[in-house]
């Protein structure tokens, strides 16, 4: 394996552990915003938005599904207070 070979094989390494990285964090906000959506009777289902930076950090939310204004308010709470996640960076569908 010549010095371009083991760059391209370090490269692609990196790539494969950003990505399970993002599906793993991606899978435990979805299902901790729908385990709380399912506290108030609701289906929701959440989409991760992450930053460009090379240790994926969750940034945003797309949120689907029908919400009541009260549930509304107290998802954005708990997405803001446990998840990190600013209400100006969700985005309500449904």
């Amino acid at each position: 394996i010549n010095l371009e070979e083991g760059r391209d094989a370090i490269a692609d390494g990196v790539k494969m552990s950003e990505d399970a990285s993002k599906q793993e964090i991606s899978k435990r906000i979805s299902d901790a915003v729908s385990k709380k959506a399912a506290e108030f009777g609701l289906t929701l289902s959440a989409e991760v938005i992450f930053n460009n930076e090379p240790i994926p950090v969750p940034i945003g939310l797309k949120i689907s599904g029908a919400v009541t204004p009260y549930a509304k308010i107290q998802l954005q709470h708990f997405i803001r207070n446990e998840l990190g996640i600013n209400e100006e960076n969700l985005s309500w569908t449904g």
